[in-house]
This record gives structure tokens, C-alpha cells and sequence, in this order.
């Protein structure tokens, strides 16, 4: 990620520019918050805004209320700048799962908190006059594991991600990938020139479009059948995200 400031201010100031930037618009639950409870659905934009700007790692938890009830929680490690929407008596604990940078990535994966997340850098970078950092099409792959490495190659190169800045890199900046050079190969579902989709499951020529779709999860069922009939299961048609029977997708982000 870009580092926008080297220089974390004091927890006391961190707090005061947070409270400028918090609305209803990046709470979790925007018919809830109000200027009184400001921290309430902050907590993972919050966190994954402090670790892609100042570089904390990202803590993936659980928070106990006094009711019983159990909420996910993000902070990041010994900073929690969101913990008051709880009540007196709220126990926070870790959680098995990802952490850090993965905690981060986590849960970017889901479509609506990208978005706050995009709302809450936005006024953030506004506010405070530093760059807004955006998806690139030349990602560092330095730190991508195999597992989750994503290529695109196309005519002039090749383009790698992970999943999550393969998402933001369509969210935000489609026209770039849709205006990426074929190679010449066919696509495996509709015959028309694409390029390479490769990860270390799969190598499958699709058009840029398709890409879109198999990334948000959102292929129709004729799609599925035909990556699934052509180059068998991978990931990214796993069972959880498709019906294998009929192809209809079950969690799609379009």
C-alpha cells in the first residue's frame, strides 16, 4: 500500500481527526449511528484505514456484550479507537483466523465494507490534504503468496494482484483492465479474443468482462458450466459460491 505519513500522531489526536471523518455513511449500520455514538460500525474501515495509512497491523476479534450478544470487532493491535460503541462490561477477544495484513483483506472482501472503507480514505484524504491512494494496475507483488496471486497477462505484459486489489482495481479503475491488449487466445466461454486469467489453480483465457464477473462471483449459470465442463473445479467456482447443479450464483458481488 502507498504510505501516505510516516508519522502516527499522538492516540489522543488520532482520535479527534477520526471523530471528524466517522458518519453515517461509513458505519455498519447507518439507521443506528448518530453523532452520540459516533464509533458505532466503525470499527473495520476504521482499522483497515489505519493499517494502509500509518501501517498497523490489523486485529480480527470478537466483542462479548453483557447481553450475550457477540459482534465482530476489528481494531488494530494495541490501539482500539472504536471500542466505545459497547456498553460497560464488553469483553473483546481475538479470534482464530486471519490477522494482520490478512485481517485487512479479509474484510475488504466484503462489497459493502470496500465501499465504506472508500467513503471513510476518501474524506480522510480530503480532510487531511494527503493523496488518495488508488488500485494500480501494476500491483507490488513482492509480498503476493502463491495462494493468492492472481496474473492477467495480456498483450503488452502481465498484470498481478491479490484478490482483494483485483476487486478494488474493477471498483475503481475497470476502464483499465477492459482496455488491456488480447493475446490472441479465445475465450473459454464465449469464443471472443481475452486474455490469460492465471492463478495456481487455474490458466483460462476470458475476456475482461468475464474476469469481472468470475472475480465478483457473479459468472450466469451458462458461464460456470462452461469453465467448470472446460477446465474442471477451482476456486473461484467453489460449491460455496455456485450451485453446482444449475450454476446460479449464490453470493455475488454485482
Amino acid at each position: 500500500m502507498q504510505d501516505l505519513s510516516p508519522l502516527l500522531p499522538p492516540p489522543d489526536l488520532l482520535r479527534d481527526m477520526l471523530l471528524e471523518c466517522w458518519s453515517k455513511e461509513t458505519s455498519q449500520d447507518p439507521d443506528a449511528w448518530t453523532a452520540e455514538n459516533p464509533y458505532l460500525g466503525q470499527c473495520a474501515v476504521t482499522a483497515c484505514l489505519l493499517h494502509d495509512i500509518y501501517g498497523l497491523p490489523v486485529s480480527r476479534g470478537q466483542a462479548f456484550l453483557p447481553d450475550g450478544t457477540v459482534d465482530s470487532h476489528y481494531w488494530n493491535e494495541d490501539l482500539d479507537f472504536t471500542k466505545e460503541q459497547f456498553p460497560q462490561g464488553t469483553t473483546i477477544k481475538l479470534r482464530e483466523g486471519p490477522q494482520g495484513r490478512a485481517a485487512r483483506d479479509y474484510a475488504l472482501e466484503n462489497p459493502d465494507t470496500l465501499a465504506r472503507y472508500k467513503i471513510l480514505r476518501d474524506q480522510w484524504c480530503d480532510l487531511y490534504s494527503l493523496p488518495k491512494p488508488k488500485s494500480d494496475l501494476m500491483t507490488k507483488t513482492a509480498d503476493i503468496p502463491d495462494f493468492l496471486r492472481i496474473e492477467i497477462h495480456h498483450a503488452d505484459g502481465v498484470e498481478a494482484f491479490d484478490p482483494n486489489t483485483l476487486i478494488m482495481a474493477f471498483l475503481e479503475t475497470p476502464e483499465k483492465i477492459r482496455g488491456l491488449k488480447s493475446t490472441g487466445d479465445l475465450s473459454l466461454i464465449s469464443g471472443q479474443p481475452g486474455l490469460i486469467y492465471k492463478t495456481d489453480q487455474v490458466k483460462a483465457a476470458l475476456t475482461a468482462d468475464e474476469i469481472h464477473r468470475l472475480t465478483m462471483r457473479a459468472l450466469t449459470p451458462d458461464e460456470f458450466s462452461a469453465l467448470r465442463r472446460q477446465v474442471g473445479p477451482f476456486f473461484e467456482i467453489h460449491d460455496d459460491f455456485y450451485d453446482a447443479a444449475t450454476g446460479e450464483a449464490l453470493q455475488p458481488r454485482l
